[in-house]
């Protein structure tokens, strides 16, 4: 038996348009992915937001780190 595994490459993700799953809001932009050194997994990533992309959001994924 085989497992099948859904790989995405960081640079996939890059510039990639953000939204606010509840308001569909557009929060903005991916700038930076953040990595859990142990088990190599996506933390969370920092999107640009504002004019120019001038201000940074980070938007975390894990609850238990």
């Amino acid at each position: 038996m085989t497992i099948q595994l859904d790989l995405i490459k960081q640079s996939q993700l890059i510039g990639k348009l953000v939204l606010d799953r509840q308001t569909m809001e557009e929060i903005g932009k991916v700038d930076r992915i953040w990595l859990n050194p142990r088990t190599h997994r996506i933390i969370g990533f920092t999107a640009k937001t504002g004019l120019l992309g001038m201000k940074k959001r980070f938007l975390c994924l894990a609850t238990n780190l």
